[in-house]
């Protein structure tokens, strides 16, 4: 068995836990009850002749009376790898790109995956632990391959012919999730337009995401090119829509 610590640098509350855990129980007491020793969290791989298990974990200092200085350890986010038949099973069902980056990089080198490192972050924040089991088996080898996969998981985005040239440069500019698309593509006449706008201005105005919010009352679409005027005179046009529905339903809420 085989324990590797993943870190830039050799962790410094670590060092000092391990140096105190040696020292006699009268130091110990003394530093832990005078706040010298501290919590510190790391990323760790364990590998056997059957497993391989990424991990990140928070260690805790705790004080027993009877044995001193002691860790409490909670892993909030890991993996485990089955070699015999090439299964990854994901801890808690929480999504490995919202641990900590070395956890995720570390697998892409175990896994020969370097390339998908050097992905923007909006990208690679896209990648559900499904798309990213593909990436580390080989299965999805680019960044195109990639975005294709992580439209094709998500139940909404699936259903739109979106343009991966204008996805990409949406996620460099914005280093938004793909996902955070599903806010405005059921109301668009093109989605594309939508990646356009977002990445030249970054977002939306009040007035539009008002718009959106009618739109989706009304069941109507949008064109994102509007000019303000245009906008502006939607919004208040569908303002007034829904003004008058709400006063014909208003009799049905009784208190």
């Amino acid at each position: 068995m085989t324990l590797t610590y993943i870190e830039n640098e050799p962790h410094t509350a670590r060092k000092m836990y391990e140096a105190l855990k040696g020292a006699p129980m009268a130091e110990q007491r003394f530093k832990f009850f005078g706040n010298d020793v501290y919590p510190y969290q790391d990323v760790s791989r364990m590998e056997t002749d059957t497993h391989v298990y990424w991990a990140q974990t928070l260690h805790t200092p705790k004080w027993n009376a009877k044995t001193g200085i002691y860790l409490k350890n909670v892993s909030g986010v890991g993996c485990t790898y089955e070699k015999t038949t090439k299964k990854f099973k994901w801890w808690f069902g929480k999504q490995i790109m919202f641990a900590v980056p070395e956890m995720y990089q570390d697998m892409c080198k175990y896994f020969d995956a370097e390339w998908f490192i050097k992905e923007p972050n909006g990208i690679k924040i896209s990648a559900t632990n499904s798309v990213f089991v593909k990436v580390l088996k080989g299965k999805i080898t680019n960044t195109n391959e990639l975005l294709k996969s992580i439209m094709k998981s998500n139940p909404v985005l699936r259903n739109y012919d979106i343009d991966v040239t204008r996805l990409i440069v949406y996620t460099a500019a914005t280093n938004n999730r793909v996902q955070t698309l599903t806010d405005y593509v059921d109301v668009a006449q093109d989605v594309n337009v939508v990646l356009d706008t977002l990445s030249n201005h970054g977002g939306f105005s009040w007035i539009m995401m008002d718009l959106v919010k009618y739109a989706r009352m009304l069941n109507r679409k949008i064109d994102f090119n509007w000019d303000l005027s245009t906008t502006t005179s939607k919004r208040s046009e569908w303002e007034k829509e829904i003004e008058v529905i709400r006063q014909e339903w208003l009799p049905l809420y009784s208190f």
